[in-house]
C-alpha cells in the first residue's frame, strides 16, 4: 500500500528536469541512400549540411554531460566536418552517439570512427538479406563495415 501511495504522489508532483539529458542534432539531411520508408525526399526541404557556426552555437548552449546524438534524415558521415563535430562535443564533456546507415566510403572512415572517441554508434539495417532491401542499401555491405569496425576495435585500431 505504501508503494502505491508513493507512486501516486510521484506521478502527481512529477517535475520535469530543468534541462534535457539528451539532445539530438541533425547535422545533415543529405544521404547516400534512397530508402523507400524515409520521407526525406518528400519533405520539400533543401538538402544541406549544418553550418559549423550554427553547430558550435547549439552545442555551446548545452551544459556538460548531456548526451548528444548526431542523427536525423541524413547520413552523419557525409558531413565534411563530422569528426570535428565529434571532437568539439567530446571537448565539452558530452557523450556522443551517432546513427548511421553503415555505408562508409572506405576503411579510412572506419579508422577515423575508432579514433574519434565516439561513445556509441548505431547502425540502421533494412533487412537481414540483400533481397529484402532496395535502392543500393545492401545489408552485406553494412555487415562488412560493422565487422571492420569490430575487428579494428579489437586489435586496437
Amino acid at each position: 500500500m505504501l508503494t502505491l501511495i508513493q507512486d501516486t504522489f510521484q506521478r502527481l508532483f512529477y517535475i520535469l528536469p530543468l534541462k534535457p539529458r539528451q539532445v539530438q542534432i541533425e547535422i545533415t539531411n543529405r544521404c547516400n541512400m534512397d530508402c523507400p520508408m524515409c520521407p526525406r525526399e518528400v519533405l520539400d526541404i533543401e538538402l544541406e549540411h549544418m553550418d559549423w557556426d550554427k553547430f558550435i552555437t547549439g552545442v555551446d548552449k548545452l551544459t556538460e554531460r548531456e548526451s548528444i546524438t548526431l542523427t536525423g534524415w541524413g547520413e552523419p558521415f557525409l558531413h565534411p566536418r563530422i569528426f570535428d563535430m565529434i571532437a568539439y562535443c567530446k571537448e565539452g564533456g558530452h557523450r556522443v552517439m551517432i546513427t548511421s546507415n553503415g555505408l562508409f566510403s572506405n576503411e579510412l572512415i572506419v579508422k577515423k570512427v575508432l579514433d574519434s572517441e565516439l561513445d556509441e554508434i548505431t547502425f540502421s539495417i533494412d533487412g537481414i538479406e540483400d533481397n529484402n532491401v532496395s535502392n543500393g542499401h545492401t545489408s552485406n555491405k553494412v555487415y562488412e563495415n560493422i565487422e571492420k569496425v569490430a575487428k579494428l576495435r579489437e586489435i586496437g585500431k
